[in-house]
């Protein structure tokens, strides 16, 4: 049998959208649909001290079915999809959507990714979206609008950081040019361009540049 933990949610709710920051190791939660209500707050997860912290600040609206991933790269979260209500309620009118959010731990604060828009909306009824770590591309497989998807897509890993973050522009700085023997002039990994590609038929759309 599964030990149950003594911390328990502040709210009764499905459709949680939940990852581990692989810094601290901590868990954070986005939103989630319950049986009368959708909620947009976030919460932070100590699993060593079994604490569960609500964070003061809210999402922009109620959402549920995110699927969220960390960019190690830049330690942010981003979100991606999900489906809200006008009248935030379940069971009634609802819509999916095709935003991407970003969430980060540093500065604590959930804002849309305006580049970064999936071609088609969808809920991906959380966790269906990982990293690789090799390229810190993000992929997110299926999700539903109406009906279930067989799609794979990929968000570029420049994307939601390329204005913002100082640790992807720290990172990309530190890369050394190629010499003519092909090597480069620094150890650090290279940092993959921002790049908007369909798998599967879908993709991601960045500015005007459509899949």
């Amino acid at each position: 049998t599964l030990p149950v933990k003594t911390a328990t949610l502040p709210t009764k709710g499905y459709w949680r959208s939940c990852i581990e920051d692989a810094v601290s190791h901590h868990i954070f939660c986005f939103g989630a649909g319950g049986p009368h209500s959708i909620f947009n707050e976030i919460l932070e997860y100590d699993p060593v001290a079994d604490v569960l912290t609500t964070m003061t600040g809210l999402m922009p609206r109620p959402t549920g079915g995110m699927a969220c991933a960390q960019n190690s790269l830049t330690r942010k979260i981003e979100c991606i999809g999900g489906w809200t209500s006008p009248t935030n309620t379940y069971g009634g009118s609802f819509s999916h959507l095709s935003s991407v959010y970003e969430y980060s731990i540093l500065d604590k604060t959930f804002t849309l990714v305006p580049s970064a828009v999936l071609q088609s909306a969808r809920s991906f009824y959380s966790n269906s979206c990982l990293e690789d770590p090799t390229t810190h591309f993000i992929y997110c497989f299926a999700g539903y609008n109406g009906s279930p998807s067989n799609q794979i897509v990929r968000l570029g890993p420049a994307v939601a950081s390329s204005s913002s973050s100082a640790a992807a522009s720290s990172a990309a700085s530190s890369v050394g040019t190629s010499s003519a023997a092909g090597t480069s002039s620094s150890s650090s990994p290279p940092v993959p361009p921002q790049v908007c590609t369909p798998i599967c038929g879908d993709g991601i759309r960045v500015g005007t540049e459509e899949c």
